[in-house]
């Protein structure tokens, strides 16, 4: 079988078991946490970053998934999806509550905007377009499930019969061909090859059809001998990528949809590109609300669900994302049957995690190093055992190699000969107590294992803690990890050999798919945000490198003054732009308020795959110290 882990399986799965069976309850749960008050009486946007969850969230909102759900929700694989989608009030035991039409904005409906029209007639092709599909997928999808017209009927927020008439609601057929007539004409339209005079417009494109302000659900009556039932589907629309669509169509169609008199509930779904560049890279904030639309505020008239940020703002978001990881690694080996066949759906079971050691020969290199370091920097015998002791006496370095034990000894030497004052080569060294006592702790301890990596080729980056780290809580980076390591893993397991992959092959694995992932980059302003990612992964390496490892496991970041970001957007635009979209896929994270030396900074810290192509930490805080005008030169921008 073709693994699963390569095609995002969740994504190229359109029958209902099939794909629920591949979805981990536990990021939906995490994202909707507490907010099934919010979720269907204003506008909600759903911000992420490439492969954080977006369009999965969406198709579980669709009917057929919430039907098959509150008709499997007893079964042990369904039962706690069933129960995160209840909690947010998407369906109850025996039914969905919500009927919602997940439309994704693809070059037609960007090509709208392309069109010799004044704005306003763009906006209504646009708007008519999505009101008039999400009529006829609503009722596609009752009518998979073999229910007539004659037992639909719809559920109106304003009893004006004018508005009723407009939109067709007055039966469920008249529903339908008003919506079929809209989709049609409209269609024309867009797609005439010689556009069409304003004036020419059939009526269905020039009359107002503003369906989803007015409708607020769909009846649905069923009756057998045992009596009646009535249920009410809370109507819904989903505009799934409208990072696809022309900026001032998504600021169109943000302000239509914050309307505060909305029947149906309504959801906008896009990558971080659909925020400005002061959002993105500050507080989220919807594009369109960066522009004229007075009076509408945060959590009042809209909500923002990070896809990103949801996740990794938890306490012990490492914690959390690993449950993800294990969850749906177990869900996708039990798609493949040499996997399953031999009760290996445990990932974590199948990656080595004790710590490598190094061969004889490069241990003793390193040991005639630690020799020459002691002899180059004066350190007496005696200060040599007495820094043994140290690390002897750290109970974490215990449990370590002895060569980590030896590259500890060393990171200590140089922080010694940092304290001291210099002696002369002309005379016998001496003993002298360091300005500063030292200690071995766990700085010395990532220091060792960091610089065992660089100049040992020592794995670093193995197990599967340290893999579900790697993918930056994003699944798609954990699945593309996650699947070159599964495909050696099954070689191995055709081949009848220890299917448990050692830590050098994890480690370079880990290697070829993030440096391989960051050559296939492809968005605006790709070779900038290169050249950025560069520059902060160099500095980083620099920092991280030094003999006495001042910042312990090292650095992965470039930090601002606070007071330098605050006017970032204006006095350096170029840059503001170049961060947008690192940002927005995965190249960078900004953390803003880190207090550092008593002053406040803002970090550029940056993504997991870079982290892994440099040979960085994963630790946060390390960072390189610099200025935004020095940023600004890399990328080429202005002084």
């Amino acid at each position: 079988m073709e693994n699963p882990f390569r095609k995002r399986a969740s994504e190229n799965v359109d029958k209902s078991d099939a794909f629920l069976q591949l979805v981990s309850p536990e990021p939906i749960d995490l994202i909707l946490d507490d907010r099934v008050d919010e979720l269907y009486d204003r506008l909600v946007y759903v911000i992420g970053t490439p492969g954080s969850g977006k369009t999965t969230l969406g198709r579980l909102f669709e009917f057929k998934n919430l039907q098959f759900l509150a008709e499997q929700h007893q079964h042990a694989i369904f039962r706690n999806m069933a129960k995160t989608l209840s909690a947010a009030g998407a369906l109850d035991e025996s039914s969905p509550k919500i009927i919602a039409a997940r439309l994704t904005m693809d070059a037609e409906y960007r090509s709208i905007y392309e069109l010799p029209y004044p704005r306003e007639v763009k906006n209504g092709l646009l708007k008519g377009l999505i009101q008039a599909r999400c009529v006829l997928l609503w009722l596609r999808e009752l009518a998979a499930l073999n229910i007539p017209d004659s037992q639909i009927r719809t559920v109106l927020g304003d009893d004006s019969p004018a508005a009723e008439k407009s939109i067709g609601a007055e039966d469920i057929h008249s529903l339908r061909e008003t919506a079929i007539a809209v989709e049609e004409s409209i269609y024309d339209v867009i797609h005439a090859l010689i556009p069409k005079d304003i004036l020419s417009f059939p009526s269905q494109v020039t009359e107002p059809y503003e369906l989803l302000k007015y409708i607020t659900g769909l009846k649905v009556m069923s009756g057998n001998e045992k009596g009646s039932s009535v249920k009410i589907l809370k109507s819904m629309v989903i505009i799934d990528d409208a990072h696809e669509l022309h900026p001032f169509q998504f600021m169109d169609i943000s302000r239509w949809l914050l309307e505060r008199r909305f029947g149906s509930a309504r959801w906008i779904m896009g990558r971080l590109d659909t925020l400005s560049p002061s959002s993105a890279l500050g507080q989220l904030r919807p594009y369109a609300t960066d522009y004229d639309l007075p009076g509408y505020k945060k959590d009042r008239d809209y909500i923002i669900l990070s896809t990103d940020q949801t996740v990794t703002s938890k306490r012990n978001s490492r914690k959390n994302f690993q449950n993800i990881a294990r969850d749906i690694s177990k869900r996708y080996l039990e798609q493949m049957p040499l996997f399953r066949s031999r009760h290996q759906t445990d990932i974590s079971a199948l990656l080595k995690e004790n710590p490598p050691e190094l061969t004889s020969s490069a241990f003793a290199n390193l040991e005639e190093k630690i020799a020459r370091t002691a002899e180059s920097l004066r350190i007496t015998p005696e200060r040599i055992e007495q820094l043994k002791i140290l690390i002897s006496d750290y109970s974490s370095a215990k449990a370590e190699s002895a060569d980590v034990r030896l590259m500890m000894l060393r990171v200590l030497m140089h922080r010694h000969s940092k304290r001291t004052p210099q002696q002369s080569l002309f005379e016998e060294a001496i003993d002298i107590a360091p300005s500063k006592p030292l200690s071995a702790d766990i700085s010395v301890l990532d220091a060792a294992r960091l610089h065992l990596f660089h100049e040992y080729d020592r794995p670093y980056y193995y197990g599967f803690e340290s893999i579900a780290i790697a993918s930056g809580n994003n699944v798609e980076q954990y699945l593309q990890i996650a699947g070159a390591l599964v495909d050696q893993i099954e070689l191995r397991m055709i081949r009848k050999r220890n299917a448990s992959l050692d830590q050098s092959a994890q480690h370079k694995i880990v290697r070829e798919v993030a440096t391989s992932a960051i050559k296939d980059w492809d968005f605006p302003l790709r070779d900038s945000v290169l050249k950025l990612v560069d520059h902060i992964g160099n500095e980083a390496l620099k920092v991280s490198l030094a003999p006495n490892s001042p910042l312990g496991a090292g650095a992965n970041s470039y930090g601002i003054l606070q007071s330098e970001f605050l006017v970032f957007e204006t006095k350096y635009p170029q840059l503001g732009q170049v961060l947008h979209y690192a940002v927005a896929y995965n190249a960078i994270k900004v953390v803003k308020d880190y207090n550092c030396k008593n002053e406040l900074w803002t970090l550029f810290v940056l993504g997991s795959y870079p982290i892994i192509k440099y040979g960085l930490t994963f630790k946060l805080g390390g960072f390189v110290e610099g200025s935004a005008s020095r940023l600004n030169k890399v990328i080429g921008g202005e002084a």
